[in-house]
């Protein structure tokens, strides 16, 4: 089903025992289905049923009547619908007259419940392809649009990005700030504030946009903004999200009291401020500066996204003042960090003198750190082993992945990883990592020999208890044949067959690598057909066997093929008597959170749920205790046949079940 949605389908067919098979394939291929006779009520439907999914619409609908193709159109302009046509004639003539009406679908009644249910699924796939073009085709124009839009921004962020490059002080950065702002947001008051946590000062360092009415601001200030430093309260955390954020109480809450509250509403009254936004410069979670953008009234904020981007970028050149001090701090806390390391660490130039190296690798030289750089190994170990890692350095040096190699020196094993060390598109020497690995060697040595003899000593116990089921069974049958009393006879037969299955099911179930998880469209099929096999006789048994991929463990795979062979057996020996053929059928998929098997036979059926087999009640009692086990239901239906609906759960509930359901 498409998407895991339940689909409804109006079938409209005049003929009823038509409609009624095309209804149940529907049903059982996992749709709804909504039936009527003529084209009238089929345009009726379509318009009020708003459910419907679907057309399945017969050509021709009775004579004097409104045939399939006439009523196809008038529904097409009442709702957008696939429409598959399914007629008994295939001529030329007949497919002309749909063609120009739909494009979903044209199937032939005998073509069969197969062809009809993949006819139905590829019509809602090309609607939905159909669909799905034209909402592309309808934002095409509107995504063309942004992504000019997406340029611009990006023009501008990387143009300003190189002028930060080339400023050289503090003033001119926030001056240059103040003026990229203002040219994103034209019809604003800007200012641009810089901030000292540790101080506790918000100092105003840029203002744009006042024009003419900069003179009337600093007389009603009383000083030139421009310079003017504020005491910073726990308000300032409202900018540390490095967003946009809409300020309710206006010039007072930005300046932290620092203007009186008159003031602030004149200022506002004069420049006719109708809202005001604030951002904190942010980079690593501390805050650099502040701008404030003040709208008049008529002017809403654009452009948001861009000038939060900028400003990420622009706190980046506040930045870089103290960038010198960072890379030493940074610098200090690598040594620390490599020289806790106890793996070998060096980067060695193209002459394979060492540049750097951690404690530990000097440790093995037994030399101070100093007194390696500048060497090359032949200068500090044998020639031998010198060789040997001047080699690998060259082939790290010449490939572009990292190198490998298991090395031996006395009873110790190393693991050494090198590669490449790359600037600026040119090698310019080999970066090394040297692990002592002995201990984990040994380990896996161990490890792998347990394992070894795990694996025997399991290969061994499956094969005893294989060749004791085949003793059982041997027994039993021996037993039957020469026990003169039928019931007795019946009842070890019956035994035998038993025992035959388990050894099947034994043999299948351990037969794969994993035995934690089974995929059962593998293994199930072959396994109800070879159940049949066991059967001796002349009966021909066909089978349809539908399984949904799935996993489950051998836990569940185990008493699920027990309660199998149980419906199997019933129907070889009872549902198909004095028949030459018969046919079983099984379904299996998964339904919300549930396994659910439907097996069935279209034999005579059974007279009371409680004769299952020539074991009396036994194969009706096993069954449900097996069904217990699996912590499901089972219920059996009569009718054309017999059949059994077993459900389980994905996942046990029980503490002592180990249930393992997958599904790729």
């Amino acid at each position: 089903m498409l998407k895991n949605e339940r689909k409804t389908i109006l079938l409209v067919e005049d003929e009823a025992l038509v409609a009624l098979s095309e209804e149940s394939t529907l049903q059982d291929g996992g749709f709804d289905v909504i039936t009527v006779n003529s084209g009238e009520k089929a345009v009726e439907a379509a318009g009020k049923n708003t459910s419907i999914d679907l057309v399945l619409m017969d050509i021709d609908l009775g004579k004097g009547k409104m045939d399939g193709t006439e009523a196809a159109e008038k529904i097409l302009k009442l709702r957008n619908l696939p429409i598959v046509f399914c007629t008994g004639h295939g001529e030329k003539a007949m497919v002309d007259r749909v063609k120009g009406i739909t494009r979903y679908g044209y199937v032939l009644k005998s073509s069969g419940e197969f062809v009809l249910l993949e006819a139905v699924l590829m019509a809602f796939e090309l609607f939905e392809a159909h669909e799905h073009t034209k909402r592309e085709n309808a934002h095409r124009k509107e995504a063309e649009q942004e992504k000019e839009r997406q340029l611009q921004h990006i023009r501008f962020l990387a143009d300003t990005a190189l002028s930060f490059i080339d400023l050289q002080n503090e003033e001119a950065v926030y001056t240059y700030i103040t003026r990229c702002l203002k040219e994103l947001l034209p019809d604003t008051y800007i200012t641009v504030n810089s901030v000292d946590i540790q101080k506790g000062i918000l100092r105003t360092e840029a203002v744009e946009g006042l024009g003419g009415l900069s003179d009337t601001i600093i007389s009603m200030l009383g000083l030139n903004p421009v310079g003017k430093t504020y005491a910073l309260d726990e308000t300032i955390t409202d900018l540390h999200t490095g967003k946009l954020e809409k300020f309710s109480k206006g010039l007072y809450e930005l300046t932290f009291g620092g203007i009186p509250r008159h003031i602030c509403a004149s200022i506002e009254k004069v420049l006719q401020i109708k809202h005001i936004y604030g951002i904190g410069f942010m980079v690593d979670k501390k805050l650099y500066a502040t701008a404030s953008f003040f709208f008049p009234k008529g002017r809403n904020l654009q452009n948001a996204e861009i000038v939060e981007a900028f400003v990420h970028q622009a706190s980046i050149a506040l930045k870089r003042q103290k960038i010198e001090k960072d890379l030493w701090e940074n610098r200090r806390r690598l040594r620390l960090f490599v020289d806790s390391n106890t793996d070998f660490c060096f980067l060695k130039d193209k002459d394979l003198r060492y540049t750097m190296c951690n404690a530990a690798n000097a440790r093995f030289f037994g030399k101070e750190i100093e007194a390696i750089l500048g060497k090359t190994d032949q200068e500090l170990m044998p020639a031998v082993a010198a060789g040997e890692c001047a080699k690998t350095d060259r082939l790290a040096m010449e490939s572009d992945t990292v190198t490998v190699s298991i090395e031996e020196v006395g009873e110790r094993v190393f693991e050494t990883r090198k590669m490449p060390v790359v600037e600026d598109g040119r090698i310019i020497g080999v970066a090394g990592n040297i692990r002592d690995i002995t201990d984990r060697k040994r380990a896996e040595e161990m490890v792998r020999k347990l394992l070894q003899e795990k694996e025997l000593l399991l290969k061994e116990t499956r094969h005893r208890v294989k060749n004791h089921m085949y003793t059982i069974y041997n027994y039993l049958s021996i037993q039957a044949f020469m026990m003169n009393d039928s019931a007795g006879k019946n009842v070890l037969e019956d035994a035998a067959n038993r025992a035959q299955f388990m050894i099947v099911l034994y043999d299948r179930l351990y037969s794969y690598e994993n035995q934690q998880l089974l995929n059962v469209k593998e293994f199930l099929p072959p396994l109800i057909e070879e159940m049949i096999r066991l059967f001796p006789g002349d009966l021909e048994v066909q089978t349809k066997i539908r399984v949904e991929e799935m996993y489950l463990s051998y836990k569940i795979l185990s008493p699920l093929g027990i309660i199998l062979n149980e419906l199997i057996t019933n129907s070889m020996k009872h549902a198909f008597h004095g028949r030459a053929n018969g046919l079983i059928h099984v379904d299996m998929h998964i339904k919300d959170d549930l396994v659910v098997m439907i097996y069935g036979d279209n034999g005579v059926g059974l007279k009371t749920e409680e004769v299952l087999e020539d074991s009396g009640r036994l194969g009706i009692r096993l069954m449900g205790l097996l069904v217990q086990q699996l912590e499901g239901s089972m219920n059996i239906e009569k009718q054309d046949g017999t059949k059994f609906i077993i459900e389980f759960p994905l996942e046990a509930r029980s503490k002592t079940e180990d249930l393992s359901v997958q599904k790729e």
